[in-house]
């Protein structure tokens, strides 16, 4: 069965940073999905599919999302095409939302595995006043909801990302292996 190694984590955790370097291996049975987003894309930022939010309801109402949530006054989807992949022989690879974590649990069952990228608050609250995005009492409270998420974490995997990207990237390679040989 092909997995969905859902990474989850704090905005500022180093998500986009491990899924770049990971897309860079060019691991063969391994796809890694484009987040669509209704926020306009920057250069510091992740790789997303920008929609309107005229284009986001458009899509949702016509059923060519496959996940799908709000949060931080933005609309996030995963496409359609998680699926065909993973009924095409494919691993996927996504970045998620931790709280909507259940709702992927219930759609995709023993198939979703789900992974939590951590840092430490301090590492976390000087990457978001570097990334500029967020006002301090924003930034406050990100790092507050991470602290609460990590003792409350539902993942079956953690990634301890304090470190180098390569570390990070090689514990999620340890993750892949486990599920790519079965």
């Amino acid at each position: 069965m092909k997995k969905i190694f859902y990474f989850m984590g704090a905005s500022g955790s180093g998500k986009d940073s491990i899924i770049n370097a990971i897309k860079r291996q060019n691991i063969e049975n391994l796809m890694v999905a484009h987040r669509y987003i209704t926020r306009k894309p920057d250069l510091s930022g992740e790789n997303h599919v920008y929609l309107t939010n005229h284009e986001f309801n458009t899509r949702l109402k016509n059923n060519l999302f496959s996940m799908y949530w709000s949060a931080n006054n933005y609309k996030y989807a995963l496409g359609k095409e998680i699926e065909h992949w993973l009924d095409s022989s494919f691993h996927v690879l996504i970045n998620g939302s931790r709280a909507y974590l259940g709702n992927a649990q219930n759609q995709f069952g023993a198939s979703l595995i789900p992974i939590s990228i951590n840092v430490d608050p301090n590492v976390l609250k000087e990457r978001l006043y570097l990334r500029g995005r967020e006002s301090p009492e924003e930034i406050n409270m990100r790092i507050k909801r991470s602290e609460e998420f990590n003792l409350n974490n539902n993942a079956d995997y953690i990634i301890s990302n304090n470190g180098s990207i390569e570390s990070s990237v090689a514990q999620f390679n340890e993750i892949y292996n486990i599920f790519n040989n079965q």
